[in-house]
């Protein structure tokens, strides 16, 4: 999946660059969230002055799925989205279609995973962003 993004800021010190996809958002709003301040993403450090428009590449096999919000995790990118769609494939893989607010990224999960998660269109759940590329 390809996305836009604008630049907000660096952190220097930890060699970080800050992304909004809000952009992105359509008018209908996730419930119970916090939109704004969730879709905000964190990549090593551009060189890209503020308020930039970028690309950004996201892998659906970079994005897992979690029921409810993780703690303590080393992944960055915990973001509420609604699952738009869910493709199963005779492979025992699942393609799931997120919306996050409008923006829409895809999730590879194994088809057991889709099982043990009851995993259904129109649910609430937390997409997490492992890796992001930035297409410049």
């Amino acid at each position: 999946t390809v996305i836009k993004a604008r630049v907000l800021g660096h952190d220097e010190a930890d060699k970080l660059s800050f992304l909004d996809l809000s952009d992105n958002q359509s008018s209908a709003k996730l419930a119970d969230t916090n939109e704004c301040e969730n879709l905000k993403l964190i990549v090593s450090h551009c060189q890209l002055e503020v308020n930039t428009t970028v690309r950004l590449r996201i892998l659906a096999r970079d994005v897992s799925i979690a029921r409810e919000k993780p703690q303590s995790s080393s992944i960055l990118h915990i973001i509420p989205a609604r699952i738009s769609k869910l493709t199963c494939e005779k492979s025992g893989q699942c393609l799931v279609e997120l919306d996050l607010d409008g923006c829409s990224i895809k999730s590879r999960v194994t088809s057991r995973s889709r099982r043990l998660l009851d995993l259904c269109e129109g649910e609430l759940v937390f997409a997490q962003i492992k890796s992001v590329a930035l297409i410049v």
